[in-house]
This record gives structure tokens, C-alpha cells and sequence, in this order.
């Protein structure tokens, strides 16, 4: 009914509460199997993979997600079907960690081409001393996190212009 409405859907694996399915299964068979049987069912055109906790710094996941989605992406643009994909971090006022950063960096070194970074720009400061101004907080997250993406890409051998590096960041705001 939303498709028929002009809407469509993207699927998001992951998330805060949960283990990623590349941490959940080490089978990098099985994992491809399993995000192509959700993308190919709902038939989405794009997919988030939200990953934080043990996930931003779990090797082997990273790896194993990476190659299972970067085989989905070409089997999907062979099929005229592309697939974007996204992936939601956490990120703090100064912007996306060292971990983050080394994720997105093994993203693509894995051949996954990235539609787009996705930064959590929510829960800055600390339960003792929260942030009470969210707006300077979050143009500050993200004005750092362009740079960093930019970086990212630079040393993969992409230059992103700022218009370019812009359009590869999105934002979820508390």
C-alpha cells in the first residue's frame, strides 16, 4: 500500500539492543543467504545496517558483512536492480570515532559501495552532564563527521567535493 502511495521501505539490520546478523552468524554463506532472502522478499531498493557496541570493532563481522553485501550489490545491479546501502553510527560532537571511521574504511575496502553514512546524533554529553543545546551540538557532530567522511574516501583514492561529501551523510536527530 505505500509503494502504491509513491512511498517505499529500507530495511535496517542491527541496532542499539541488538547483535548485528554479521556478529549472530560467522557463516559468511548463511549471512549472504539471509540479507539477500529479507532484501529479495520485501524487494527494497535500499538497506541501513545499524551497527553499534561490540559490532563497531568486531573484525570479523566487519569483514564478513562487507563481502555478504558487496556480493548482494552485484548481483543486484547485474539483476537492474541496485542497492543502495547505508550504515547508522554512533557519533559524538567531535564527530565519528577511530572505530567508526575504520569501519566505514573496511566497508569499502570490501567492495560494499556505500550510498551513505548515517550519524546518530543523539545522547551527547552524559546521564550527569547531558547536552542541553542540541542544535550547536549537532551542526558540530556533523560538520565533523563530513570531514572525516571525506578523509575516509580520500585515502580510498575518492575525492569528494563538499557537495559530494554532504550527500554521503545523513543524520538521525534526537
Amino acid at each position: 500500500q505505500l509503494r502504491a502511495a509513491g512511498g517505499d521501505v529500507m530495511i535496517s539490520f542491527g541496532g542499539q539492543a541488538n547483535a548485528e546478523l554479521a556478529l549472530a552468524c560467522s557463516d559468511r554463506g548463511k549471512l549472504t543467504t539471509a540479507y539477500r532472502d529479507v532484501i529479495l522478499r520485501y524487494d527494497v531498493k535500499a538497506v541501513d545496517f545499524d551497527i553499534e557496541n561490540a559490532d563497531i570493532s568486531d573484525q570479523a563481522s566487519i569483514q564478513r558483512r562487507a563481502a555478504a553485501v558487496a556480493t548482494i550489490q552485484k548481483e543486484r545491479k547485474a539483476a537492474g536492480h541496485p542497492l543502495d546501502v547505508w550504515l547508522t553510527v554512533p557519533v559524538s560532537t567531535d564527530g565519528m570515532s577511530a572505530e567508526v571511521q575504520a569501519l566505514v574504511t573496511a566497508t569499502l575496502q570490501g567492495g560494499v559501495e556505500l550510498t551513505g553514512v548515517n550519524v546518530m546524533t543523539m545522547n551527547f554529553g552524559s546521564v550527569a552532564n547531558p547536552v542541553t543545546n542540541m542544535l550547536p551540538a549537532t551542526k558540530k557532530a556533523l560538520e565533523a563527521s563530513a570531514g572525516q567522511l571525506a578523509a575516509v574516501y580520500s585515502a580510498e583514492g575518492v575525492t569528494l567535493d563538499e557537495s559530494q561529501r554532504w550527500a554521503k551523510l545523513g543524520a538521525t536527530p534526537m
